[in-house]
């Protein structure tokens, strides 16, 4: 990529760098930072001597590419001179370059997102200013520098000087808005905050996600509906398939295979771009590129953007003033110095104020910005004292930026009737001396270099940054290096594809490494061995051609820049990156220490996971996800209980949640949504009718959630009850909130998105689970109470929704605090509901309805604890019992701040009531933070196994523990499936020949293992975690028996002694038996034994439903195994129908490259056997 922007930076203000690497950078979105005489209106600008010189400098630069342009000047009586023209080629298939050409403006798209910013500033009803705190709006914000964590407020955003550089290259094309301001904090800082301004395009980013917090909006569709659609920017857009329906894109030119040493300003092989943009998004909603870079624009909507700039923020042709005045004012002010002196004297220096910049050109004023992404070059200039407004828009990847400077200061020179300076010329000369300068820079290969320490094939391998995500570097073979070892299959594919799909990427006799790491701006990363422990680094793109006979085309980021890798094997090993990879410009220092790690800009560390091969088998059914629009909610209620006029005379109630429910309260809601097919047969108002009618059964859900909110130690506690973080209920007052209700309506039709029952158990048996969410058909507002362990004021502690679908389906959502509700809980209140809803629906009164009685008594836990728990002090013998049980005891308040994620901090505090006096007998060991990469992106899969395959996992685990143990113990077929994913997730973490520990933490119901046993329709969350931990090695088949040998420790005494301890427990939330990540998998199920009451059982009287999920947190490592759903035609009693007998669904949570690997392993599928006859035993089955 040979273009001198940051060169250009210092023409334009007036500051020549004389760095080579400053001189040949060009990074995305770059900015082109460049008055007082009445611009000239008695001739025209773009005339034929302009025109001339225009068509000759893109002849003289040999541009394949093309120019246009927009010129406006208002006289004194306020009318407007517009001039809008194109030059050159707009595609490489010659068309013309004109005034409706549409091109990326990248960084000119800055100023629509500060103004975006301004307009919710704006906003009266939110409580918004430029000075407000990022920390105070942004969940997700944060950076390594703690001080700009803290105060870093809209304005230091947008001005740049956070003391965070570029970093352009850590967001990946799977990336969100919200996923990238996670990882901010993981990036090195460049510069103390408030210090020096630093370009960062991720500071747009952030400020583009403030529609989406503040106003519920996408930024896209924020800013088309606020300025673009008022202002009638017609052509203006941000979506990449609106600009090319218009028939009028240009193409972003590249020149390939240019040789600079015979002629630098050659052509080469002109290249489009285009396919695929990732900068440009295809949907009006934008994403995570739009803010700082994502508007495409022609030149005839930049004259009138122009006009709207200079007259304040008016509509041209109407007058209506859209944006407020004081919004373009502040913005176009300086607030940080971006170019300090000026070193031509036509120029001066620069400040920076929001997505704009102020200088002087020959002593006028002038407000502008650049713009700079791959084959697009554009500059938007305004002259606000001279009444003048210059636009120059290029596709010359190249040049363009040098063309749009010189073409704006000769068009200016025009206007301002000023003598033109020959920055053609000048241009030129300082291109030629820049290349002459690197090559004498650029020092070559060593002809004999030193090896590395240690082999180039111990080089090869998995290397983690948290900020940039995982890369697995791939060595090439060269001649003459001997080696010869195993690599993965991703590399192997990548060794062969190569030559295809990365051209000339690989020189001959150079020992190579490449990782394929999916970037937005580049697709591959290469490190060439320099010398010993050095590699010279470049970002790659693999770009399509659209020609069968040359697919391909490689595209440099770093041309003509010098960035290393150093590998380091003293410590800890990995390579750091240095020579300005992390973007913080020529101005800045880089790190300073006395190793490898504390010198790089970007540091990647080998990571302990290998790579498994890959196999190619039946791919998962894939949703055009981009094209899901979530459902509109367009009416929310609350519902009290029908007879809640009784339930409040005879009120109001109090009651104690069990000791087992107060251990759940960190945990997410207990959720799940039933999806039906089209019918006729339901009404809205029925199903409200009806839910009112049911929560005559609950009406303490209909109550307060609350805490006592007593601070005080156990020993001074009147009861275990009344303790900290014990949750309370209060219901029967006129104050009840009631159940929130919502509907909402979805523009889909169902069979288009979900495969059915049917079709999930035979065409589509791998399904992408991401389509549920995506629908918007769970509640996403209010949160429940004590969402946070603390609020509660007015809300509610379940939330309903009912979304409508285009074809006449309809989806109904149930979310309850965990605290009040497992999953069998949520069961038997959804089938309750289903039932008064067919009862209305089969003509009854509603009050003729009979209520269904369901005793809430989470006492009946409590009783069945062993010793006194409403004494002062635990019983010591019963503890000492409960702490030989084997459980994690993982210790949330004694969480490592240096393990522990930022975003998570917070909820490790331990409550200042017990800071100084936490006992001895509550501490446990800390959340392994460091195994868990929580921000690594997770896939969700729904994987349907057979009847058959559930058989054949039984045999191969009863087979596996025969050999070890005679007898062998019983096992379930749960246990089995269990097994089969445990050890289909070991293997795809790549630790299966590791002899460290790893965790299957499953979950028990207490119902029936209590003495007394509680009722079925007992109403609560008596559930526990348990763990099942082998060696990584010895998880397979035979896992069963570990997992069968679990679940059987816990009976009725051992239970006892366990629920003394979390009754004496100072918060019993902050003790956790579970975790995530790369040794932990989470496994339950939602297989209900009571017959007729299963998930799919459920029948509001009109039909059964198409599929039923329940709401995972989207975390690596959750499985969970529900029934299948297609509906039982054998003859038996429902009682003799093992839960197996239609298949069953298996609902996967995987960090993205795990499942990927997942998904490919014949192990998968290593028990897809037919014609298998019923073997029903008298073994367990759940």
């Amino acid at each position: 990529m040979f273009v001198l922007d940051l060169l250009l930076v210092g023409l334009s203000a007036g500051l020549f760098y004389t760095s080579v690497h400053a001189q040949f950078v060009q990074k995305p979105f770059e900015l082109h930072i460049s008055n007082q005489r009445q611009a000239s209106r008695t001739k025209d600008i773009l005339n034929s001597d302009v025109d001339a010189f225009i068509e000759g400098l893109l002849r003289s630069w040999n541009s394949p590419g093309g120019i246009s342009v927009a010129v406006v000047r208002q006289s004194d009586d306020g009318e407007w001179d517009v001039e809008v023209k194109g030059y050159g080629f707009a595609r490489v298939d010659g068309k013309k370059m004109s005034e409706h050409s549409l091109v990326g403006i990248a960084s000119n798209s800055k100023l629509f997102t500060a103004l975006g910013t301004g307009l919710l500033i704006s906003n009266e009803s939110l409580s918004l200013s430029w000075n407000t705190k990022i920390a105070d709006v942004v969940p997700e914000w944060g950076l390594a520098d703690s001080i700009a964590s803290a105060e870093t407020t809209i304005v230091d955003a947008m001005s740049h000087r956070t003391g965070l550089p570029r970093h352009d290259l850590m967001y990946s094309r799977t990336d969100n808005t919200s996923s990238i301001l996670q990882r901010l904090r993981y990036l090195r800082t460049s510069a103390p905050f408030r210090t020096i301004w630093q370009y960062c395009n991720n500071m747009y980013t952030l400020l583009s996600y403030l529609p989406t917090l503040l106003v519920d909006k996408p930024f896209a569709r924020y800013i088309k509906d606020n300025i673009f659609v008022p202002l009638n920017l017609s052509s203006t857009t941000y979506s990449l398939d609106v600009a090319r329906a218009s028939g009028h894109l240009a193409d972003p030119i590249c020149r390939d295979g240019v040789n600079r040493s015979d002629d630098v300003f050659g052509m080469g092989k002109a290249r489009a771009a285009l396919y695929p943009n990732w900068w440009l998004d295809s949907s009006e909603d934008g994403n995570y590129k739009s803010g700082a870079g994502g508007v495409i624009m022609n030149a005839k909507d930049a004259a009138k953007w122009l006009q709207v700039l200079l007259l304040e923020g008016k509509n041209p042709d109407t007058g209506e003033q859209v944006i407020p005045a004081q919004v373009i004012q502040r913005l176009a002010a300086g607030i940080t110095v971006s170019v300090p002196q000026a070193a031509y004297p036509e120029l001066s220096p620069i400040v920076y104020g929001g997505g704009q910049s102020r200088g002087t050109y020959r002593g006028h004023e002038y407000i502008e910005h650049g713009g700079s992404t791959t084959g697009y070059r554009t500059q938007i200039t305004r002259f606000p004292w001279a009444k003048l407004g210059v636009a120059v828009f290029s596709n010359d990847d190249t040049y363009g930026s040098v063309f749009h400077e010189i073409i704006k200061w000769r068009l200016v020179d025009e206007a301002l009737e000023l003598e033109p300076i020959d920055w053609d010329s000048r241009q030129k000369s300082a291109v030629r001396e820049a290349y002459a300068t690197y090559e004498t820079s650029a020092l070559p290969r060593p002809s004999k270099p030193a090896l590395p320490s240690r082999p180039f094939t111990s080089l090869a391998g998995v290397y983690h940054n948290t900020g940039y995500g995982d890369m697995e570097l791939c060595l090439f073979d060269f001649e003459g290096s001997g080696e010869s070892f195993h690599q993965s299959d991703s590399c192997n594919s990548l060794i062969e594809e190569q030559s295809i799909i990365l051209p000339g990427a690989v020189g001959e006799g150079i020992p190579t490494l490449i990782a394929h790491w999916n970037k937005s701006w580049s697709s591959h990363l290469r490190l060439e061995h320099f010398d010993g422990e050095l590699f010279n680094l470049t970002a790659l793109d693999s770009r399509p051609t659209l020609n069968e006979s040359d697919p391909y085309w490689t595209y440099n980021f770093h041309d003509l820049e010098i960035v290393t890798a150093e590998f380091t094997f003293d410590g800890e090993v990995g390579f750091g990156i240095t020579g300005g990879f992390w973007g913080a410009g020529v101005n800045v220092a880089g790190p300073v220490g006395n190793s490898v790690k504390e010198k790089a800009e970007v540091w990647f560390g080998r990571s302990n996971f290998r790579r498994k091969p890959l196999s190619r088998r039946q791919a998962p059914l894939k949703i055009s996800m981009s094209n899901i629009q979530p459902a509109t909610e367009n009416y929310r209620q609350r519902v009290l209980p029908y007879s809640s006029e009784a339930i409040i005379k005879e009120g109001p109630f109090t009651r104690s949640l069990s000791i087992v429910d107060a251990t759940v309260l960190r945990y997410t809601p207990t959720c799940a949504t039933w999806i039906f097919d089209p019918t006729h047969s339901y009404s809205l108002d029925t199903l409200f009718l009806s839910l009112s009618k049911t929560l005559d059964s609950y009406p303490q859900w209909c109550g307060s959630l609350h805490m006592p909110r007593n601070n005080d130690s156990p020993s001074a506690a009147a009861s275990h009850a009344e303790r900290f973080n014990r949750p309370l209920v209060t219901w029967g007052t006129p104050a009840d909130l009631g159940v929130e209700f919502i509907k909402a309506e979805s523009p889909h039709k169902l069979a288009k998105l979900i495969p059915s029952c049917e079709e999930r158990a035979t065409a589509h048996r791998i399904w992408d689970g991401n389509v549920i969410p995506l629908l918007g058909i769970f509640p996403q507002t209010p949160n429940l109470a004590l969402y946070d362990r603390v609020s509660h004021e007015g809300l509610p502690c379940m939330i309903i929704q009912v979304t409508t679908f285009a074809c006449g389906g309809l989806a109904i959502t149930v979310k309850l605090a965990h605290v009040l509700a497992d999953a069998q809980t949520l069961l038997t209140f959804v089938h309750d509901w289903a039932t008064q809803n067919r009862r209305l629906l089969e003509g009854m009164k509603v009050e003729d309805v009979k209520v269904i009685k369901r005793p809430f008594q989470p006492e009946l836990v409590d009783a069945a604890a062993e010793g006194d728990i409403d004494a002062a002090t635990p019983d010591g013998a019963v503890i000492a019992k409960a702490r030989s049980i084997p459980l994690h005891r993982h210790d949330w308040w004694a969480s490592s701040t240096e393990d522990c994620p930022p975003f998570m901090l917070k909820s490790t505090e331990i409550p200042e009531a017990f800071r100084n006096s936490v006992p001895s007998l509550t501490l446990g060991k800390p959340l392994p933070w460091s195994q868990w990469d929580m921000l690594a992106p997770v896939s969700h899969y729904l994987i349907h196994f057979s009847r058959d395959e559930v058989l054949a996992m039984w045999d191969a685990s009863v087979a596996a523990i025969s050999q070890k143990a005679s007898p062998a113990p019983k096992i379930s077929k749960l246990d089995a499936l269990f097994a089969h994913m445990w050890t289909l997730i070991v293997k795809a973490r790549g630790i299966d020949n590791e002899d460290f520990p790893v965790h299957l933490d499953t979950t028990i119901g207490l119902r029936p293992r209590l003495s007394p046993a509680l009722p079925a329709d007992f109403l609560g969350s008596p559930i526990m975690n348990i763990p099942v931990t082998l060696p990584a090695s010895e998880v397979g088949p035979g896992a069963a028996a570990a997992v069968r040998q679990s679940m059987g420790r816990y009976d009725a005494s051992t239970l006892g002694v366990l629920l003394h301890e979390m009754a004496h427990e100072v918060d019993p939330s902050r003790i956790w038996n579970t975790f995530l990540g790369e040794r932990h998998t989470i496994a339950t199920s939602w297989l209900e034994s009571r017959p007729g009451l299963g998930a799919y059982d459920v029948d509001y009287g009109f039909g059964k439903p198409r599929m039923v999920e329940s709401m995972m947190p989207d975390c690596d490592g959750c499985v969970q195994v529900m029934e299948s759903g297609i509906p039982n035609a054998r003859s038996q009693p429902a009682t003799f129908i093992p839960w197996y007998q239609n298949g069953v669904v298996v609902s996967l949570h995987l960090r993205t490259d795990v499942m990927q690997r997942l998904l490919a392993d014949p192990y998968l599928r290593k028990y897809d056997r037919k014609d298998r006859s019923l073997q029903l035993g008298n073994e367990p089955d759940l």
